[in-house]
């Protein structure tokens, strides 16, 4: 069977529309990924401790902070925690993150479960 003209206009529509889909979709892979952290490589500071240092609230951007040390890590080797600290600070600054002044957080403390409240999950 031969096609007409209009299989092959229906098909590149629909290739285009397909391929669209694929790099909207490559796109949000790639977006979501910034946020990770690398598995298996260590950072000098972990989250609580970068919500502190800039002053920011928990979310996507702590992963992206965590994210941005350990390919430092990559990148340059081990760092010590000054030079995670200062290279963070660049970081959020780049990012046009507001921080908080001579690293005193003014994020709110993270809810600390009580032991009570614990039990409640265990099963009998």
């Amino acid at each position: 069977m031969v096609g007409t003209a209009h299989d092959a206009a229906c098909y590149d529509e629909w290739h285009e529309r397909e391929q669209a889909r694929r790099e909207s979709a490559e796109r949000a892979a790639a977006e979501r990924a910034v946020h990770e952290r690398l598995p298996g490589v260590p950072a000098p500071l972990n989250g609580k401790e970068i919500i502190t240092l800039l002053g920011i609230p928990q979310g996507r951007t702590i992963g992206a902070a965590i994210r941005h040390l350990q390919e430092l890590h990559i990148d340059h080797g081990p760092l010590s925690r000054e030079e995670a600290e200062a290279a963070l600070r660049a970081w959020a600054a780049e990012q046009a993150l507001p921080l908080a002044t001579a690293g005193q957080g003014t994020a709110a403390p993270l809810p600390v479960r009580s032991p009570a409240s614990a039990d409640r999950y265990r099963t009998r």
